[in-house]
């Protein structure tokens, strides 16, 4: 405490800016922290990336407890109800029409990226700000920032400690009939919640991999998916879905003046 209001904060991010050449980028920020970055004077007006989140299954007792009050107490009856809601809509998903998985394209899990799949990325890469190849995707697999385990105390305390009772990357890669790489996705499944790190594929594929990833939510029992590619999106918002319940999800960042802003894919 009696260091507080002497700016050392701002003094460590001014050495971590110059470390990184004033490259370095922000997001995923605290809403509070908006304002402190606006006036540090490395950075653009914040650009929004607007993404969608849908929901699969009925997840009340996930959703409603962390806002506290009446939910956190009636959590059980939650937990209840989202039974009951999710017996009837197994059926409405059984006999959901159109979303059965393109049969022009076969898939399968990979633990190493191929020859194939690296140019894919490379290519689709250079349209992109945030660039992440083939190193970068490995090393993602390879050191996961959430732990797969069950919460405790400790894990509670930190605000960039994680861990999760289910927690996992799989990379997927896709092949056409005559079996060229057309996409590649890089996907994170942590408890109930799916989301799509990284999507490098050719174009006009968007309709064909949103339903993979529907069929890949029926296979893993998942409740939810967030998608923040921008085609991806747009596609899961604009079109017809089998999702109970669609919202936008907006992410600011703020990219430095060093930068040119093409983008955000």
């Amino acid at each position: 405490p009696k260091f507080r209001g002497k700016n050392i904060s701002k003094q460590l991010f001014d050495f971590a800016m110059q470390e990184w050449d004033n490259t370095a980028m922000i997001t995923n920020m605290k809403p509070g922290t908006l304002k402190i970055y606006e006036r540090m004077g490395y950075f653009h007006s914040p650009a929004t990336k607007v993404g969608i989140r849908g929901y699969l299954r009925f997840c009340l007792a996930e959703i409603l407890p962390p806002r506290g009050g009446v939910f956190a107490r009636i959590k059980p009856i939650l937990q209840a109800l989202d039974f009951i809601l999710n017996l009837v809509n197994a059926i409405r998903l059984v006999f959901y029409p159109d979303y059965k998985p393109d049969p022009g394209l076969r898939y399968e899990y990979v633990g190493e990226i191929s020859p194939e799949a690296d140019e894919l990325i490379n290519n689709c890469n250079q349209s992109y700000l945030i660039k992440r190849g083939k190193p970068e995707l490995e090393w993602i697999n390879r050191y996961p920032w959430v732990l797969e385990q069950k919460e405790d105390a400790d894990s509670r305390r930190y605000y960039f400690s994680s861990v999760s009772k289910r927690f996992f990357y799989q990379n997927v890669e896709f092949h056409d009939e005559s079996g060229n790489v057309v996409a590649f996705l890089m996907l994170s499944i942590r408890n109930n919640h799916l989301t799509v790190p990284y999507a490098f594929y050719n174009k006009g594929m968007e309709s064909a991999l949103v339903r993979f990833l529907f069929n890949t939510m029926l296979d893993y029992q998942l409740n939810m998916i967030t998608v923040f590619h921008s085609e991806l999106s747009k596609v899961i918002r604009k079109t017809k879905s089998p999702f109970l319940f669609k919202k936008k999800i907006l992410r600011p960042y703020f990219i430095p003046k060093t930068l040119d802003l093409p983008e955000l894919a």
